[in-house]
């Protein structure tokens, strides 16, 4: 019964980091400081993702709204959540066991 619920736990815990995955692959990549793509060529952009998905084989795609990525770090605090809930679990199942 017990290891019933810790791989229910775990497997949570999974889907919330495969959440996360996805907000963390969004880029702010406008080739000028603030990421916004003002003054900067258009094909910048597209030229650098392709390239960072070959080199590093991850599916990262352009934030659709670069403001809100500048503007906060809630990808960061939503990683930063899911990382410790992952410890939680973790410390309750050793502790069980």
């Amino acid at each position: 019964m017990e290891f019933a619920v810790y791989k229910e736990q775990l497997m949570k815990t999974k889907q919330r980091l495969e959440s996360v995955l996805q907000e963390l692959y969004l880029l702010l990549l406008g080739g000028t400081i603030f990421g916004t793509g003002l003054n900067a060529s258009s094909q910048y952009t597209d030229y650098a993702l392709a390239n960072l998905r070959e080199l590093t084989g991850f599916p990262f795609k352009t934030n659709s709204v670069k403001a809100e990525g500048i503007a906060s770090h809630n990808s960061l605090a939503y990683l930063s959540s899911v990382l410790k809930l992952l410890a939680l679990t973790l410390l309750k199942m050793t502790n069980n066991i």
